[in-house]
């Protein structure tokens, strides 16, 4: 009877592999280095004690369908991408499945002077970080428990768009990068980072319309960094809006609920030539505060709720165009 259940696995196998074969996809049935272009997919559960389940090596394109199944990585990445110093990069796309591993999902190695281009599309991580460094990232309709999202861009033409996500106890940091868009995610316990990386600054970054309940929204955090052309509108935000080092930005339409430590809703440090409209905050000691390092930066149209003092303008030439609420 044994050897009758193994023959039965087996050719169930093979039905399997041979039904991927004529979809035209490779199928996944143990730890792979995947270093030519196809159509791949997970025929089973993968779970791994050492390395990576996936590596993709060099620079094929690669489409990953995960099938449903789960990659449990306990020592190392569940995928990685490792560049092996070539010029032209690699190409994964990524759907349909569950990621978990001992602290790293997917993440990037090599140091090409070329840019991975990265697609991630209704998967779920659990305490699985991803990281993307040099690459172009589209992340849409994926779930992060206990997991934070990485794009590290270290070239002028790097872009990320991370669209209609959940994350549980986890964020997203932008770290550099232009043209930046972060949109409409739901974050619980966790905040939206953006801030240089390696010289690079943050540049036309736009984060909108997401929901983020005990975290915040904070740019240029560390000091050391600049933001050029940022948006930062229609969120709602239990926690505050820190803009530091910023230039030529726009805050409008921010509803927060919670402060800095330095007791602010919406605090604006060493920045310039800002607009800040149509923001409603609630319940902090300020609702806007302005740094003696900040100058020529707009604020009209806001609503301060229930603070001491709405707005503590320490700046110089910083303008109150009217229309606020106090």
């Amino acid at each position: 009877m044994r050897t009758h259940r193994i023959a039965t696995i087996v050719l169930a196998f093979l039905a399997l592999g041979t039904a991927f074969a004529a979809e035209g996809k490779i199928p996944i049935l143990a730890p792979i280095v995947i270093t030519t272009s196809g159509s791949y997919v997970l025929a089973k559960d993968l779970t791994v004690a050492s390395g990576s389940a996936i590596t993709i090596k060099g620079n094929p394109t690669v489409v990953l369908d995960l099938a449903g199944h789960v990659i449990v990585s306990t020592a190392g990445p569940a995928i990685t991408i490792d560049r092996n110093g070539t010029q032209t990069c690699a190409s994964l796309t990524m759907r349909n499945g569950n990621i978990a591993s001992a602290g790293i999902g997917v993440t990037t190695t090599g140091f090409p002077s070329c840019n991975l281009d990265v697609r991630i599309e209704g998967v779920r991580f659990r305490n699985a970080d991803v990281y993307v460094e040099d690459g172009n990232l589209f992340v849409s309709s994926s779930r992060f428990v206990a997991s934070d999202l990485t794009v590290d861009a270290n070239f002028t033409g790097v872009t990320a768009q991370i669209y209609d996500n959940a994350f549980t106890s986890g964020g997203i940091s932008v770290l550099g990068g232009t043209s930046v868009e972060v949109r409409h995610n739901t974050i619980w316990g966790g905040a939206i980072v953006a801030q240089a990386s390696d010289g690079w600054d943050v540049v036309n970054n736009l984060i909108e319309g997401n929901a983020i309940t005990y975290g915040g929204i904070e740019i240029c955090p560390q000091g050391s960094e600049h933001a050029q052309g940022l948006v930062v509108a229609r969120n709602v935000v239990w926690g505050a809006i820190l803009v530091r080092n910023a230039s030529g930005f726009r805050l409008s339409e921010n509803t927060t609920k919670g402060c800095t430590e330095g007791g602010a809703a919406i605090d604006v440090v060493a920045s310039a030539r800002g607009l800040i409209e149509g923001n409603h905050t609630d319940a902090c000691a300020y609702g806007l505060k302005i740094d003696a390092d900040s100058v020529s930066n707009v604020y009209r149209g806001n609503i301060f709720k229930d603070s001491t003092l709405p707005v503590l303008d320490g700046g110089s030439s910083n303008v109150d165009a009217g229309g606020n609420v106090y």
